[in-house]
């Protein structure tokens, strides 16, 4: 299941501890483990990755389907990334930031990934790909 959440980090941060293992693509660096100090005894079940980079996030969808068999997570949540698509070219910021979706579309069939969406464009493009958006 992908869905939408139009929230702020610590929120989505949050929700990945409600799914254990779980995975987080950190792409804002807003994961520090003594903001979330009320989860400390569940950190280990929780994997933070730092995706600050469009490429290296592009290669962390991809190995969702890996994570997802090697280390059993059961839930991927992705921290606000607009300004991963943020190149000043609209029509290519569109073209990248819907490829992300439909990857992360075909991944989320057999696991709940969990986005933080900003802005009308995320919005409008999460309405035709996410599950479900709130």
């Amino acid at each position: 299941m992908l869905l939408g959440i139009k929230a702020k980090n610590e929120y989505l941060v949050n929700s990945a501890f409600e799914e254990l293992p779980s995975i987080i693509f950190d792409c804002e660096n807003c994961v520090k483990p003594h903001r979330f100090s009320c989860y400390y005894d569940l950190f280990d079940e929780v994997y933070v990755l730092e995706v600050e980079l469009l490429y290296k996030f592009r290669k962390a969808i991809k190995n969702i389907p890996i994570y997802k068999e090697k280390l059993k997570v059961k839930r991927v949540v992705i921290t606000n990334f607009r300004h991963l698509f943020d190149h000043g070219n609209i029509d290519e910021k569109v073209d990248v930031l819907e490829d992300a979706l439909k990857e992360l579309k075909i991944v989320s069939k057999d696991i709940t990934i969990i986005i933080g969406i900003e802005g009308v464009l995320q919005r409008s493009l999460a309405n035709r790909y996410c599950d479900e958006v709130l």
